[in-house]
C-alpha cells in the first residue's frame, strides 16, 4: 500500500519510510525520481486535481516537494497544507 504524506518529511520518524532513515534530516535525495500522486492541493491557481501524478524533482529545506506533473505542470506541495502519496 502506498504511504500518504500529511506531515513534514524533514521530521525523522514522521512516517514509516522516514522513520528508518539514518541520513541527515535535510538529505531528501532518496525522494528524487519517485512517483507521487496528489490527494489534496490547496493552490487555487493550479489545474492539477486529486489523482494527478508526477515525478519528484526536488525537495527544499522546508520540506516542500516539487514535482514535474504528467500534465506538464511544475508545482511544489507543502507539507501540512497539501496531501499526497508516493507510488
Amino acid at each position: 500500500m502506498a504511504e500518504q504524506r500529511t506531515v513534514n518529511p524533514l521530521v525523522v520518524g514522521s512516517s514509516p519510510t522516514l522513520g528508518a532513515m539514518t541520513k541527515s534530516k535535510y538529505d531528501m535525495s532518496h525522494l528524487l525520481g519517485r512517483r507521487i500522486e496528489i490527494i489534496t492541493c490547496t493552490d487555487r491557481y493550479t489545474n492539477l486535481v486529486p489523482g494527478s501524478q508526477g515525478t519528484v524533482t526536488a525537495v527544499d529545506s522546508n520540506g516542500t516537494v516539487f514535482a514535474k506533473w504528467d500534465t506538464g505542470s511544475i508545482l511544489g506541495l507543502i507539507p501540512g497544507v497539501d496531501t499526497w502519496k508516493y507510488l
